[in-house]
């Protein structure tokens, strides 16, 4: 069972990857395609700190505490974090998932994500999923060690509102299929003893 469920995990993380880096076909502007097809629009901004952000004192999430993890200590972005939105929908309803580079991030700012999406699309907050993808290398959205300002926690979120915004203005009809794979490795843990 757990292969079967692991199989499947995969398979949408391949889709989501594959939707967000590969250009969607659209309508023209301001056209709602609706009827007995899938639309998919997919959209990303950039959640990479500027320099007066990391001035402003930015840790890095998850490597220890103290100093050395604090961005302005190491102030080069060297690659940029985004917030990635992708929607799928089908007759009248709509789905968001939203990605974020981060670490992590608490219920009250993903509400606020959530909130902001159904507040600018019409789509329910409750058919929008937001989720981080727990990079080391990203910023301490939690405030676990050392945390960020309040500015970019604010940036953040509007910035993953309009990523969300720009997939639904980028919604185009599309083919939605399912495959599995075999992996069996997955979730093994290999053994270090010689």
């Amino acid at each position: 069972m757990k292969r079967s469920l692991a199989s499947v995990v995969a398979g949408l993380l391949v889709v989501v990857m594959v939707v967000t880096t590969v250009p969607v076909a659209t309508e023209p502007a301001g056209a709602n395609p609706v009827g007995d097809t899938f639309v998919v629009g997919a959209a990303t901004r950039s959640i990479s700190p500027t320099q007066s952000e990391l001035n402003a004192g930015l840790y890095l999430g998850g490597y220890d505490f103290g100093p050395s993890y604090r961005a302005e200590a190491n102030p080069n972005v060297h690659e940029d974090t985004s917030a990635r939105a992708v929607v799928i929908g089908f007759e009248e309803q709509r789905t968001v998932l939203v990605t974020l580079d981060l670490v992590g991030m608490g219920n009250l700012w993903m509400r606020a994500i959530r909130d902001g999406i159904a507040a600018a699309t019409g789509i329910s907050s409750r058919a929008v999923m937001v989720h981080v993808s727990h990079s080391h290398a990203s910023l301490d959205f939690q405030g676990i060690w050392g945390g960020v300002a309040p500015a970019y926690r604010q940036r953040v979120v509007n910035e993953s509102v309009a990523a969300a915004v720009a997939a639904v203005d980028a919604l185009g009809p599309a083919d939605l299929r399912v495959a599995s794979v075999d992996v069996p490795d997955l979730g093994t843990q290999p053994s270090w003893r010689a």
